[in-house]
């Protein structure tokens, strides 16, 4: 038997021959994953496995060069239920948001019972839930607008409850914020200049300036207009009165990291259904069409996230209930459609966000409460 240097770390395998071998490991550093084998000429070597996460499904296997290396048989994103059953109840229509410690608010949204306006929050991906509040400040509501400030205040526009004779279809106006998470509310403004409206396009620039787009207002009437607020919800400026784009709600618009805006699809009055792509590279001012019919089918209520690296992803929706899911790589122009099988089934008017990791979750809509991540 061949004997280590004090202090060496090593492990002890049969050889070829049947007789132990003491080999140093010194290679390994402490801490790593790794499996010991032997090679075809009989000496134990070291397969390394740091590289595939915990809990993943492998196999060692020698290459083109008789070199052992380690497959990850789990290797890919997939989906995998966080709960079937989330404390909230199901519903459609709800808003959501991450915050800087990657926790999740869900807010609002259409349930068996009506409208709601309570508020949770999930410290672990959506797995458990805690509630914030049962009735928030704000009136009972789906289809709200809702972001979150780079100090995690959170903003919540508009949207409406069906049923309400308001004198406004249901219609809200209103802004409020809420600094702690989502338990207490403050009332940013009662009326906004934009009026009552609801499933508008809504996100927040790396300065804080909320921007708005569309939305549908009193009866049907459906807009193609662009606003924006610096000061947290309070007042708004109309920076576009008609976009190139088509009149809309129940859309999707996300801010890219070059700060750009990209509006698809939707519902139109007069034309019914989108799948078409716009682009902005100036806060909305101007418009550009990427693509006139986008790979997947015309939708609404569907939901979209923008990835760290520019990659825009867009899933689920209304026409039929959709539980596809399809990725632009060039800023909304081509989609290509992601065959990553989907757990969840279809749905429309749910919450989305984005993970610190790039990993989405999928919250509810069409009136389930169950919870899914892709990672």
């Amino acid at each position: 038997m061949t004997f280590p240097s004090a202090g060496d770390r090593a492990f002890l395998i049969p050889s070829g021959s049947g007789k132990g071998t003491a080999t140093p490991v010194e290679a390994v550093a402490a801490g790593d994953r790794c499996v010991i084998m032997a090679a075809a000429s009989g000496k134990p070597i070291v397969v390394k496995l740091n590289t595939i996460a915990a809990g993943n499904r492998v196999i060692i296997v020698p290459d083109i060069s008789g070199k052992l290396v380690a497959i990850n048989l789990s290797s890919g994103p997939s989906w995998v239920q966080q709960t079937a059953a989330a404390g909230w109840m199901g519903r459609w229509g709800l808003s959501a948001v991450r915050l800087s410690d990657n926790s999740i608010v869900l807010m609002g949204g259409y349930t068996s019972g009506g409208a709601t306006h309570d508020v949770w929050r999930s410290t672990d991906n959506g797995v458990s839930w805690v509630q914030q509040t049962a009735a928030a400040g704000w009136s009972v509501r789906s289809g709200a607008s809702v972001v979150a400030l780079s100090d995690d205040t959170i903003i919540i526009m508009g949207g409406d409850n069906y049923g309400d004779d308001n004198g406004h279809s249901g219609r809200r106006c209103d802004v409020w914020k809420s600094t702690d998470k989502g338990v207490n509310w403050t009332l940013q403004t009662a009326s906004t200049d934009w009026g009552y409206r609801a499933y508008m396009g809504c996100v927040v620039t790396s300065t804080d300036a909320i921007i708005i787009t569309s939305g549908i207002g009193d009866g049907m009437d459906r807009y193609n207009d662009v606003w924006t607020s610096t000061n947290q919800g309070v007042s708004w400026t109309r920076t576009v009165e008609h976009g190139g784009w088509a009149t809309r709600s129940q859309h999707c618009m996300v801010i890219l990291p070059d700060g750009s805006l990209v509006i698809m699809g939707g519902d139109c009055t007069t034309i019914g259904l989108l799948n078409d792509v716009w682009r902005s590279i100036n806060g909305g001012l101007t418009w550009t069409q990427m693509t006139e019919h986008a790979g997947w089918w015309d939708r609404r209520l569907f939901a979209a996230v923008a990835l760290s690296n520019g990659n825009i992803i867009i899933m689920g929706g209304l026409d039929f209930s959709y539980n596809d899911v399809w990725v632009s790589t060039d800023n909304g122009a081509n989609w290509t459609q992601d065959t990553t099988v989907v757990g969840w089934s279809g749905r429309y008017g749910f919450g989305c966000v984005r993970l610190l990791d790039n990993s989405i979750v999928v919250m509810g809509g069409s009136s389930t409460n169950d919870v899914w991540r892709y990672a």
